[in-house]
């Protein structure tokens, strides 16, 4: 069969088709590159219209401010539809991590006991919530 060559936007330059499905590796890249973030994990936690919402755990540098209005408009610069953004930050001192490195988030929002989720918010950190 024939495959149609990329063409318009719909495509990247290397043929990938662009799709509007976030990863939360993309969240996490793209709040990264914020000036006043060491560290970001996004996990989903449920919601009961849409099935889950991402929640973004974020480390702030050492002198450093910055908060969830500020974080959204950083990421809707950086072509995220406003739907796609988290509907809530939770600022912690830090994220845990595998002897390799990688981050626990895909952990952080389950807990496999009758506790209910092991996120950010049972340990006390503060928590902003985002107005649409």
């Amino acid at each position: 069969y024939e495959i149609p060559a990329p063409t318009g936007d719909k495509f990247t330059e290397d043929g990938w088709l662009r799709t509007s499905d976030v990863a939360s590796a993309d969240f996490e890249s793209a709040l990264m590159e914020h000036p006043a973030l060491a560290e970001a994990a996004v996990i989903a936690i449920p919601d009961a219209k849409w099935g889950e919402r991402p929640l973004a755990c974020v480390v702030l540098k050492s002198g450093k401010e910055a908060d969830a209005k500020e974080f959204n408009e950083h990421l809707l610069a950086r072509s995220f539809a406003k739907w796609q953004l988290p509907d809530r930050y939770e600022f912690v001192e830090g994220i845990p991590h595998t002897s390799t490195g990688k981050s626990f988030a895909d952990h952080m929002g389950q807990s496999g006991d009758e506790r209910g989720p092991l996120l950010p918010s049972a340990v006390g950190c503060r928590c902003f919530a985002v107005a649409r």
